[in-house]
């Protein structure tokens, strides 16, 4: 607050001051100006950050820097800001140290933050109560460098293997979006993957050559546990099975946003990206970066979340167990176009027109003409990278 006061006195006396000598005295006591709590820092605008104004700040570790970092985050009771220093400075810090900070003002690539000369420590304290946030307030790119919680269901949870030091990243999927995190421990032993948690750490961003937000970013010290309200399955594959045909179907009672377990017949698979399974009538498609490969007909036990697709819900973060081969399925024969949208996610097969083709990711676009529908479909390349030489223009 002083030193907001202070500030708004020189800019007074600069547009009130007498010629060009006041005014010249004027950016010398700007220049040399103290800011003392970061609330003036992070109000500063980007011109104003840039003039490297000194900066005297006490508060409280909330960030602690990653292996080899040179910087942590700190909050005063105006709110949090990065501090940027040197690895063998930095690296001995905790959160609930209190900490003086003496430093200058870098306007940064997003926010402005400070770059430590000096820094003292005051003992120990506690940390003080984050902000409770929602995923679509840290999207707003106000939140850099804060305190903050949120609760959500785990996607995913793995080690970081490019981390110079034990890292995992975990994916929260909370609100209408998904949350990357960053906690500096090694993956738990029992797996959080469809969890429910509440997280607390410093949100960050990842911005563009703009100064723009791109995506939030929860960095969790590795002394900050993470707080489970519901713990996963031990064992997905455990969960009762449910028809493909009755996602997303009315139910008085649910367990909404968690996983679910489905059985079904290989109809394709796409390795590394995803497969698709059908049973009871009814198809579905699960994203998978699982690498075990299937063949046509193979009998599998998917679980994964649900989610809406364009036309039927879709399994996203899926994992797959094989229970039994079987005899591929048999394609349905559409006789209209209206009949592939009574039967999406399943095996068809259609005489159609070939008008055009053109190359595409790892195959072949076909440009298809079919009832009264013109369409596109996907031949991925099986060994030859050439279409047959009778594939003419017109082709049945």
């Amino acid at each position: 607050m002083k030193a907001a006061l202070v500030y708004m006195v020189v800019l007074l006396l600069i547009l009130f001051g007498g010629g060009v000598t006041g005014r010249g005295q004027m950016r010398g006591a700007i220049s040399s100006m103290v800011l003392t709590n970061v609330g003036a820092i992070r109000g500063l605008k980007l011109e104003e950050a840039g003039r490297h104004f000194s900066a005297e700040l006490r508060g409280v570790v909330i960030g602690e820097a990653e292996a080899n970092g040179q910087g942590f985050a700190m909050e005063d009771e105006s709110g949090g800001i990065y501090i940027r220093g040197t690895t063998e400075g930095t690296s001995r810090l905790h959160p609930g140290d209190e900490v003086e900070v003496k430093g200058v003002v870098n306007p940064g690539e997003f926010a402005p933050y400070v770059v430590l000369t000096d820094l003292k420590g005051l003992g120990r304290r506690e940390l003080p109560a984050p902000k409770r946030v929602t995923f679509e307030e840290l999207t707003y790119g106000f939140l850099d460098a804060q305190w903050v919680e949120i609760s959500g269901i785990v996607r995913s949870c793995e080690a970081d293997a490019a981390a110079a030091g034990p890292e995992c990243r975990l994916e929260l999927a909370t609100g209408n979006g998904r949350l990357m995190v960053r906690w500096n421990v090694a993956p738990p032993a029992q797996s959080l993957v469809d969890a429910e948690v509440k997280l607390r750490g410093v949100c960050y961003y990842e911005v563009n050559t703009n100064r723009q937000a791109v995506a939030p970013l929860l960095a969790i010290p590795h002394e900050i546990p993470i707080a489970v309200e519901k713990a996963a399955p031990a064992d997905p594959f455990g969960l009762p099975r449910e028809p493909i045909a009755s996602l997303f179907r009315f139910a008085p009672e649910g367990d909404f946003g968690h996983r679910v377990r489905v059985r079904g017949v290989v109809s394709f698979q796409q390795r590394h990206k995803a497969i698709w399974i059908q049973g009871e009538n009814a198809g579905i498609g699960a994203q998978t970066r699982q690498d075990e490969e299937l063949t046509m007909g193979d009998v599998v036990d998917v679980v994964g979340f649900p989610a809406h697709g364009p036309n039927i819900p879709v399994l996203e973060d899926a994992v797959f167990r094989r229970v039994a081969g079987g005899a591929p399925p048999v394609p349905l024969h559409l006789t209209s176009s209206e009949d592939a949208f009574n039967h999406d996610g399943m095996l068809v097969q259609l005489d159609a027109t070939l008008e055009g083709t053109a190359p595409a990711a790892d195959g072949w676009a076909l440009m298809l003409h079919f009832g009264d529908r013109s369409f596109r479909a996907l031949l991925p390349f099986s060994g030859e990278a050439a279409l047959p030489r009778e594939w003419e223009r017109e082709s049945r």
